[in-house]
Parts: C-alpha cells; structure tokens; sequence
C-alpha cells in the first residue's frame, strides 16, 4: 500500500511544522493499532507511508484499506492549534505470480494512490498488474 495525507502541506503551512509533526505521528499510532503484527508501516517521505501486508490479497488489503481510512477520519488529531481532521488516500496492489521482489508492486501501488487522489482523495484505489 502506499499511503498519503491529504492537504498535509496545508497544515505545514497554516499550523506549523510542530503541529504537522503531531499530526503525522498521530496517524501513525492509529495506522500501527490498525495493522497486524505482520505487517509493516514506513514512512518514506513527507506525508507519504508505505505498508507491506505480508500474505494478503486485494480484498483483504481493500478490508485494511477501509479501517486505516476510518482510524484517520474516525476522530479528531488534538493539536496545540485544535482538533485537526484528516483523511487520507491509499493506492493497493500486490506482488503478482512471477515478480522476484516487491518493487513492482509498490510502483504499481503508487500508480493506484494518485488513481485515487485524481479521484477526490479520501479514498482507496486498487491496480493489478
């Protein structure tokens, strides 16, 4: 999976990066409580995470898709600004029959999360291969 925060630069931007950061690692708890103990969160960037969920399908990462969005949306980020909201976007996809490594498949992933950004963000969005 490849995660996103939506307008995450606005918040920078208005609230500070202080305020950024509680946000961030906010989303990161609730992602983690999210997961399973096999699983892998990670952020890569910015606002930018990846999640590795070892021997899970499409449907099955689609299920998790749908809990991280509602631990983002589910209840406000307490912030020195205020409550904050947040939402996210997800791009899914697996490692297919055949790939050696994962690398495909998370280009695939990032491919499906601006699928699902150009879509309105606050949403999921899955690629095959």
């Amino acid at each position: 999976m490849a995660l996103d925060l939506d307008h995450f630069k606005q918040i920078n931007d208005t609230y500070g990066h202080d305020v950024g950061d509680v946000v961030l690692k906010t989303v990161a708890t609730r992602w983690n409580a999210a997961l399973r103990n096999i699983d892998t969160l990670a952020r890569v960037g910015g606002e930018e995470f990846t999640a590795i969920l070892p021997e899970t399908n499409i449907e099955q990462a689609k299920q998790t898709a749908e809990r991280l969005h509602a631990a983002t949306e589910g209840f406000p980020i307490d912030t020195s600004a205020g409550a904050l909201a947040a939402t996210v976007s997800i791009g899914i996809s697996a490692v297919e029959a055949g790939e050696n490594d994962a690398h495909a498949a998370l280009r695939r992933a990032d491919r499906a999360l601006y699928q699902a950004k150009a879509a309105g963000r606050d949403q999921y969005a899955a690629l095959a291969k």
